[in-house]
């Protein structure tokens, strides 16, 4: 078995595009977090202990240039 740090963040910012406009009108929904319990998941089937970090970085954004 193995530990593995993963950016928590990241997997929930890549969950989100599964609900988008649920999050964003604030309907109730838990349907970005499958996609990270599916990684998790899929670590632990291969004797990974995953660690969830969150760094508190900011996600990247796109900018706009409207010119």
């Amino acid at each position: 078995g193995q530990d593995r740090g993963v950016d928590a963040s990241g997997w929930l910012y890549k969950g989100a595009y599964s609900c988008p406009v649920d999050l964003v009108l604030g309907r109730p929904t838990d349907a970005y977090l499958n996609f990270s319990i599916q990684q998790i998941k899929l670590l632990q089937e291969h004797d990974i202990t995953p660690i969830l970090v969150f760094d508190g970085a900011p996600l990247p954004t796109h900018v706009w240039d409207t010119g």
